[in-house]
């Protein structure tokens, strides 16, 4: 994947940033295989939900906190504001990022437990 320097107002001098040049995101391919898929939804099983795609978003979100934390500390190394200035910004990134991943892995366990629940009864079933 290549890098480039952001180009908005203030963000081209200099920092050493790692933002993707072309957003291929996760989320954009799921888009794409989803629309591929052979068997019909009407024959697929709905007891089986796809997590998938949360796993991925979840994946993406913590890269775009990765990259706001880096930017964050290339302002500082290169001099453009105080370490000071940034760090209860610095902070907060880490808080969010801390309290959504929890959320959503929480949300991610219940769904994959059902799941487990469900797989468990029907193959008990299968086997009485």
């Amino acid at each position: 994947m290549a890098l480039r320097k952001p180009t908005q107002a203030g963000f081209g001098h200099g920092l050493r940033t790692c933002l993707p040049a072309t957003r291929s995101g996760y989320m954009d391919s799921m888009a794409k295989r989803t629309t591929r898929r052979s068997t019909p939804a009407q024959q697929r099983s709905p007891a089986r939900p796809s997590t998938l795609p949360v796993y991925g978003a979840l994946w993406e979100i913590n890269q775009a906190f990765e990259v706001a934390l880096t930017t964050l500390m290339a302002l500082v190394q290169d001099k453009q504001v105080s370490g000071r200035q940034m760090q209860p910004f610095q902070d907060m990134v880490r808080e969010a990022r801390a309290a959504l991943n929890s959320h959503l892995t929480s949300l991610l366990e219940t769904r994959e437990t059902n799941l487990a629940g469900q797989l468990f009864r029907r193959r008990q079933a299968h086997t009485e």
